[in-house]
């Protein structure tokens, strides 16, 4: 039984920019987030741990926070960039969101609208945000439902499956 080596860091986050790209949220406040938290599920959950569960947002955005700031970081300055951190993902979700609902109603059979769209959305919340766009309305982000944790676990899986096909 072969050990399995794990992904160079750097390989996973290429993939993880290409997908970010296809979300159209490439380089978009949030996306760094992204990718760490990729990174992290990858190093601290390896595939037999996930199968079992996802870790809860709660505790990815937590170790992430400790991560970045270190250890010394009073518990008030973690729950300040937990905080912060969880608003620039939703954001990147909700921007993602609205790039699909543009696709949409640009080409309903473009391809990247109809593999992503529904994978990484509700499409009750994709349907919404095009009528929005139609309309000419912008629909704040709290009025919108993303699920941050399917977003999440998606694009997790969908990263690590771009990366072994290379």
């Amino acid at each position: 039984d072969m050990e399995e080596i794990p992904v160079p860091k750097a390989d996973l986050r290429v993939s993880g920019n290409i997908l970010l790209s296809e979300l159209g949220i490439a380089g978009k406040n949030g996306s760094t987030d992204l990718l760490d938290i990729i990174e992290y599920l990858y190093y601290n959950h390896k595939d037999e741990s996930l199968k079992q569960g996802f870790p809860s947002l709660k505790e990815i955005f937590f170790n992430l926070a400790k991560k970045k700031l270190g250890d010394l970081d009073s518990e008030q300055e973690i729950k300040k960039e937990v905080k912060a951190s969880e608003q620039r993902v939703r954001r990147a979700i909700y921007q993602s969101l609205k790039h699909f609902a543009s696709l949409g109603l640009t080409d309903f059979s473009n391809w990247k609208f109809e593999n992503y769209a529904s994978k990484f959305f509700d499409f009750t919340s994709v349907r919404e945000m095009m009528t929005a766009t139609q309309r000419g309305q912008t629909l704040s982000t709290s009025s919108v439902r993303v699920n941050t944790k399917k977003f999440i676990q998606v694009f997790y899986f969908e990263a690590v499956r771009l990366y072994s096909e290379t």
